[in-house]
């Protein structure tokens, strides 16, 4: 009897250490982090603001890179206040960040205080550190916990009594998604608003200011696509007097994700296979490198 109480309590034991030490990795698919910027100056202080997600990678000095890219948040109103919409049909390339789940750290392709970007990239989060510990300067203070909006804890780095620098796993910091904290200040900063994961918002005090919708930028360049309803392709027609061999074609879908891209362009006719792609609507966007000069809606059934 006592070798059978023994054994379930170093089961439980050991159950216990494996869950406190489940790491919560922060770059991952199907997140979404809704984040604001500005400088202070404006009535609702906020003078943009960016909805980040990682898709792709690439490689850089040897280490593999994922891609952090931004749809732009726009405002609903004027000045730049709640609410806002996010324009889906256009992205661009934020940044670049890579994640050692071993170790426990978050390192961002930027440059340090010296103007060098360091090999490996820059250290921007260790949720690795213990009281007392420090990263780039700044000592860890305390460590608690936070409860996110779906009943799920993460643990909290702070760096300051004050809690206006601190850290979050699998979230991200006070200051941003891939902000160092010595970045922010001398009048500019950038806080997050709301961060949703496979649809759900997660974190955030002011997930209710975002009406996350498609606000298209009207186009300067017309062009027609056809059959629209579309099922096992499109076709896009350019303007004859356009110079299509610089033309970008983008297909996405209504998340955002760039589904298909067309370059290389070898007449002002294109056709885009739809095979595989489900019911539902997507967004055609041509660019001249790296500006937009038309969007078009269609939907496939």
């Amino acid at each position: 009897m006592k070798q059978l109480l023994l054994t379930l309590l170093l089961q439980g034991f050991f159950i216990g250490i494996a869950v406190c030490q489940t790491y919560n990795p922060l770059i991952r698919p199907n997140t979404f982090w809704n984040e604001n910027f500005g400088d202070g100056m404006q009535f609702c202080r906020a003078t943009g603001g960016e909805r980040l997600y990682f898709q792709g990678d690439t490689m850089i000095n040897g280490f593999q890179y994922e891609i952090l890219r931004g749809h732009p948040l726009y405002s609903l109103s004027t000045p730049y206040c709640p609410p806002y919409a996010a324009d889906f049909s256009t992205s661009t390339i934020v940044n670049y960040m890579r994640e050692d789940t071993a170790t426990k750290q978050v390192f961002v392709y930027t440059d340090d205080f010296n103007g060098n970007h360091p090999s490996g990239g820059y250290l921007l989060f260790d949720f690795s550190l213990n009281v007392g510990d420090t990263i780039n300067g700044m000592i860890v203070n305390t460590i608690d916990s936070v409860t996110l909006l779906d009943g799920a804890t993460r643990k909290r780095w702070n760096f300051d009594p004050s809690g206006n620098f601190f850290y979050i796993e699998g979230i991200g910091g006070k200051q941003g998604m891939y902000h160092p904290f010595q970045r922010v200040g001398l009048g500019y900063w950038t806080e997050p608003l709301c961060i949703s994961e496979n649809g759900s918002e997660i974190y955030g005090d002011r997930c209710n200011d975002n009406v996350l919708s498609v606000k298209e930028p009207p186009p300067t360049v017309s062009f027609e696509i056809y059959p629209n309803p579309a099922q096992d392709g499109i076709t896009v027609e350019l303007p004859s007097d356009f110079n299509h061999q610089s033309a970008i074609i983008s297909i996405f879908n209504a998340q955002g994700q760039v589904l298909q891209e067309q370059k290389s362009i070898v007449d002002n006719t294109v056709i885009l296979s739809l095979l595989d792609y489900p019911a539902g609507m997507y967004f055609i966007q041509v660019r001249d490198e790296d500006k937009i000069i038309g969007i078009e809606k269609f939907v496939v059934e």
